[in-house]
């Protein structure tokens, strides 16, 4: 009864999809002859068949892979879930990225410039309702692709019913954010599409223009990140100075003790982003803050071990935690001076900076971390 239920909602969702197919292929009938050559050759057959159709092809290969190898050991396809439901997960978000692709092609370049989310406005977090809508669910389509991906050509059957479904959760919260992001841009294009139709047709379809090239004139260059940034680095450092002294409490629990050293790495760059996220603010507030996140992230962390050592008469390890704590309390005095110099840069540096080096950068080193767990 299950199997059933399912193919009939599938049949009820294609049905569904069905027609808003036939009228996006009645407006792509209508492109000129030049758009519609592009469409066919750049969003078609570059970005959908060999691009998009290629990742798919290449992401079952591992289900593919791994059910031969479990026939030819004479074990169930089951020991291949895991793997299956990682491919599934991540070639649903291929898909939904691939038709975004494909309907972005019948679209003008105008209208889609309007709609791209700037990496300097995420920095200072001046966001519109939709730029914080496609900030949030591009995040869980990340994490979810992160943690599907890490699953991707693992072998083995679930342990029970809770970690299927948590798997099944992931994979549908993937694509579903990412339909979503598309949907959200999808609709407010069109309603400009036909808010400019309307004002072609009384005769003032170029207001919209100047004040959209107004818009893109007036951008300023970022000079600090937002405060949510070093909330961020707050939060980080508070859960893992939480997990040590959890760990150190308990005698070495393993679980703290693996979250600790795994987190360690992601906690660090977070730290890092939210000590250089505001070089201009130099006051007393903001810098008695600096050394108070610092004393309690550094020095309560390697404190806690150093209690530890001589909790169980390691002095070898007390020691040790003591040369870490105050090396890295030397580089953060460095540190300070080196944010000094950065807030004392022109705009265009600093904009550079903080967008490019620290933002990009950081969290490209985030992401690379995170795939390595």
């Amino acid at each position: 009864l299950e199997d059933v239920l399912w193919s009939l909602l599938r049949c009820v969702i294609y049905t569904a999809l069905f027609p808003i197919g036939m009228r996006i292929r009645a407006r792509i009938s209508r492109l000129e002859a030049s758009d519609l050559s592009d469409f066919l050759s750049l969003s078609v057959i570059k970005n959908g068949l060999f691009v998009g159709v290629g990742q798919l092809v290449f992401l079952a290969l591992s289900s593919v892979q791994c059910e031969n190898e479990k026939s030819l050991e004479g074990e169930s396809w089951y020991e291949c879930k895991r793997s299956l439901y990682s491919q599934t997960g991540l070639g649903f978000q291929v898909g939904v990225a691939t038709i975004v692709l494909l309907l972005s092609g019948i679209v003008p370049s105008k209208y889609l410039d309007r709609h791209v989310l700037k990496v300097e406005k995420i920095v200072a977090m001046d966001l519109t309702v939709e730029e914080i809508v496609q900030v949030i669910c591009l995040t869980i389509a990340g994490g979810c692709g992160l943690f599907l991906l890490g699953n991707y050509g693992v072998r083995g059957n679930f342990d029970n019913d809770a970690q299927e479904l948590l798997y099944f959760s992931v994979m549908i919260a993937g694509g579903i954010s990412l339909l979503v992001t598309g949907v959200w841009k999808g609709l407010d294009i069109r309603s400009e599409i036909k808010r400019d139709e309307q004002n072609a047709a009384a005769g003032v379809s170029q207001e919209q223009g100047h004040s959209q090239e107004g818009s893109k004139a007036q951008d300023p260059p970022v000079k600090e990140m937002s405060t949510a940034f070093v909330g961020l680095g707050v939060l980080a450092t508070t859960v893992q100075v939480g997990l040590i002294i959890a760990d150190v409490s308990t005698g070495g629990n393993i679980f703290y003790e693996t979250a600790s050293r795994a987190l360690h790495p992601i906690v660090g760059v977070l730290y890092v982003i939210s000590v250089f996220a505001q070089p201009n603010a130099h006051d007393q507030r903001t810098m008695l803050f600096l050394r108070a996140h610092f004393i309690s992230f550094v020095w309560v962390g390697e404190g806690a071990y150093m209690f530890w050592g001589i909790r169980d008469h390691e002095i070898v390890w007390v020691l040790s935690s003591l040369v870490r704590a105050l090396l890295v309390s030397l580089i953060f005095h460095y540190s300070l001076k080196l944010r000094a110099s950065i807030g004392r840069l022109p705009k265009k540096d600093l904009n550079d900076v903080l967008v490019e080096t620290l933002f990009i950068g950081g969290f490209q080193t985030l992401g690379s971390v995170l795939f390595i767990l």
